[in-house]
């Protein structure tokens, strides 16, 4: 005993002198982002944060709407908003990951990893670019940085902390086995045979990252590709109904991955391989819309076409108002509000939601049981880079306080660290409790205590650390003693009182523990009775209707009362206090010193908060101690970089009149006004040159928005609509790359669908013309759809 005394006070004084030269050198800018682990993203336009555009590819989505409700405004996600790889980043607390592509991409920017995917990217090399093996030889072609900032020393260990995450196979089936008329793949393969071909190729890709050193991966199935507004719009189905045979296409892969996350594992001990099931995420979202605050899922907020789903969100569209509410942004990707959800159930949602059950020890792990396990750089530098000295003082404190009962310590706990800081502190006792030898029994005992009574209050599937204490208490490894004060305080012992060992200590718990009096349960019993856990219907609106409402109560607080109240003086039973006796008097005043507005207190979200001022009945405040006010801090997100801004815009303006020649730079940067300045010359003499420039020019999705939105704002001359209608045909049968010419054979059939059905042409000045492009692309279904059009104007 007095040995491991003494071993425990080296261990401290080693602590305390890590944690002195370790903030120092944070303070100067040293070592600090060498401790912080990374996250590399491999992927597709789910993932995507910006790749694309520095890329020659039409699958951009650098433009407004895109990004709508994302703070930096549109930047390349395929969103409205966040991605849940940026939900994610916001859960661990580390930076966006900045795009491979970005110039901007060096030095400690690289050191929080970086994000690969790439918009129509798939796992086979033809099915769109960047395709896996072309991101995973970019990610290949930073290792020397890396290797550099971080040094030879750390950098292996640096690679096996590191996570992956890697969401693909989406666009080789929608751009390629699906897509029967480009692709020959659907009759080539039968569906089980193309999930092999891809399972593969993704195999070859995943090994490949595994030789450079990553251990720990993540790998998402493919979500109900049936039920995108893309697949919707084909008619395939019911209106009211998914695509159920691309379903059941898509359910051979996930299938085919969940057997390869299985085989990984067998075959890398000591490597991490586990299964994202995005399908049953998105399905849940799907069968019960509602309990998620979701009232729209057959079509998208921003497109055109059936179910706003034939044309992806184009340039300047006018997206949905009630985002927040539908399911899918445009007619291939989620909202935001449907990122969020998934993003949480990846982080800390339900154990179902991964794979395989035997991750460790047989404990169902979930995305933050992961990063609680892997994320174990050598404790101290990592522990001080997350806690201030003070926290890690009084950290200690509590864990030393072995003579004090363990409800005491509790609310010590509750009282000295604030809801936001308590991640942060279970996350340095998980660290710490990985090595056996860093602690004594007795503080051992209190860290696990406090894991579990952080999250007490939510279900156990939302404690992010519910995985770590469940293999805590089956760890064969561990004594007996440790384990059943786990399985006590998680109050999964039959029979056993959880109330009265909270008024133990940890020394008396020691001293007074009898082996023979406890059964212990084991792993698979542990993960049964905590994975089948019915969240509660209260958790389940907060969680749902994040992304509906601007405010959520506390969920670690029971409402309008605190959660560690002392005990009030009561009068003595059988007494009948009289009015204005003491004993009525102190009764009464010690049950009002113990309520607290606390659990009233509103916690602000990400969302905008209301319009001020706020209105009469509009937000109420229930027994306030104080008159509160809400203000406005106006220089929060003040652009203290608008005035250089301004001042190069107005560099970039033009110092006369729209010349012709300066028209197709308009066209192509600013559509909109573009619009908005031909319109105003239609009656110009000059407006046949402005007309003429616009049927030369590069046909683009800009240039087809303007000469969409002006037919329905002007009457166009008849002449210039079939000049350009021709030059759309000719630009379409001129182009060598089949992906691109596909991808604009839809929009052009979209576009003259639109001026046929609003008789904005007589389509049989140009029947022959357009019949003929029909026939050449009739394997493009847009392109039968427009013909049958034609067919019935005969």
């Amino acid at each position: 005993m007095r040995g491991q005394d003494s071993k425990h006070a080296a261990t401290m004084f080693l602590y305390w002198f890590l944690v002195a030269t370790f903030t120092l050198h944070s303070q100067s800018g040293f070592c600090h982002a060498l401790q912080v682990p990374a996250m590399f993203v491999f992927g597709d336009s789910l993932v995507d944060d910006g790749n694309n555009n520095y890329l020659s590819s039409i699958a951009k989505s650098n433009y407004y709407p895109y990004g709508i409700d994302f703070f930096q405004g549109p930047t390349g996600r395929f969103s409205n908003g966040k991605t849940v790889i940026d939900v994610l980043c916001d859960l661990l607390g580390i930076p966006y990951l900045p795009p491979y592509a970005s110039p901007d991409l060096n030095g400690s920017r690289l050191l929080y990893g970086v994000n690969y995917a790439s918009a129509a990217g798939g796992i086979l090399d033809e099915s769109g670019r960047y395709s896996l093996s072309q991101q995973v030889l970019n990610f290949e072609s930073n290792l020397n940085d890396l290797k550099s900032l971080i040094g030879n020393e750390n950098f292996e260990d640096y690679l096996a902390k590191s996570i992956v995450i890697m969401v693909l196979g989406s666009n080789d089936y929608i751009n390629n086995y699906l897509l029967r008329s480009s692709y020959s793949t659907s009759y080539e393969y039968s569906p089980q045979e193309y999930a092999s071909l891809l399972i593969d190729h993704y195999t070859r890709q995943i090994l490949a990252l595994h030789s450079m050193g990553l251990r720990k991966f993540l790998l998402a199935g493919i979500g109900p590709l049936g039920c995108i507004p893309n697949q919707r719009a084909s008619g395939l189905a019911p209106p009211d109904r998914c695509v159920d045979q691309v379903n059941q296409i898509v359910g051979y892969f996930n299938t085919e991955v969940k057997s390869l996350v299985q085989q990984l594992n067998a075959d890398h001990p000591g490597s991490f391989f586990i299964y994202g099931d995005t399908y049953r995420g998105i399905g849940d979202v799907l069968n019960n819309p509602s309990q998620y605050g979701f009232t729209v899922i057959d079509r998208g907020c921003c497109g055109l076409g059936r179910n706003h789903g034939q044309i992806t969100c184009l340039p300047l569209a006018v997206p949905c108002d009630e985002r927040e509410q539908y399911v899918f942004w445009d007619a291939y990707h989620p909202t935001e509000a449907v990122n969020m959800i998934l993003g949480q159930r990846a982080f800390n949602g339900p154990p179902d939601d991964v794979y395989p059950i035997n991750f460790r020890d047989d404990a169902k792990p979930t995305f933050a049981a992961l990063v609680a396990t892997v994320l174990s750089f050598p404790a101290f530098p990592l522990i001080a880079s997350m806690l201030s000295i003070e926290e890690s003082k009084n950290l200690f404190s509590l864990l030393d306080s072995e003579s004090k009962p363990f409800d005491e310590i509790v609310a010590d706990y509750r009282s000295q660290f604030p809801r936001e800081a308590r991640f942060r502190v279970c996350f340095s006792l998980a660290i710490l409790l990985e090595d056996k030898v860093l602690l004594k029994l007795s503080q051992r005992l209190v860290a696990y205590l406090i894991l579990h009574q952080t999250y007490s209050s939510n279900p156990p599937s939302s404690n992010p650390f519910i995985s770590f204490l469940v293999n805590a208490a089956s760890d064969d490894t561990s004594e007996k003693m440790e384990m059943a004060f786990i399985q006590l305080s998680m109050g999964s012992l039959g029979g056993s009182n959880n109330k009265e060992v909270m008024k133990l200590s940890a020394v008396d718990y020691i001293k007074g523990f009898d082996s023979s009096s406890y059964v212990l349960l084991q792993c698979e019993q542990l993960q049964k009775l905590f994975s089948d856990s019915v969240q509660s219907k209260s958790y389940e609106n907060i969680f749902q209707a994040a992304s509906v409402k601007n405010i959520i109560p506390d969920p670690d607080i029971p409402i309008g009362i605190d959660s560690t109240p002392s005990e009030p003086k009561l009068p003595v039973t059988g007494t009948k206090p009289r009015m204005g006796s003491d004993d009525r008097d102190n009764a009464i005043l010690g049950l009002m010193q113990n309520l607290s507005v606390e659990g009233l207190g509103p916690q602000w979200i990400r969302p905008t908060p209301p319009m001020l001022p706020v209105l009469d009945g509009e937000f109420i405040w229930l027994n306030p101690d104080n008159d509160h006010e809400l203000l406005w801090d106006y220089g929060m997100c003040a652009d203290t970089s608008r005035g250089s801004a301004v001042r190069d815009l107005i560099a970039k303006a033009l110092k006369g009149p729209l010349a012709p020649a300066q028209q197709e730079d308009l066209v192509e940067h600013n559509p909109l006004i573009a619009v908005e300045v031909l319109s105003k010359l239609m009656n110009s003499p000059e407006i046949s040159e402005y007309f003429t420039v616009l049927v030369n020019m590069e046909m683009s999705l800009h240039s087809m928005e303007v000469v969409n939105r002006l037919t329905t704002a002007v009457n166009l001359p008849t002449e210039f609509v079939h000049m350009y209608i021709t030059n759309c045909i000719s630009s379409c049968e001129n182009i060598k790359d089949k992906y691109v010419q596909n991808r604009l054979v839809r929009l052009v059939c979209v576009f003259l669908q639109s001026l046929i059905r609003n008789k904005i042409i007589n389509v049989r000045d140009l029947f022959i013309e357009v019949q003929a492009f029909c026939i050449e692309f009739s394997r493009i279904r847009e392109a039968a759809g427009l013909f049958r059009l034609l067919k019935t104007l005969e």
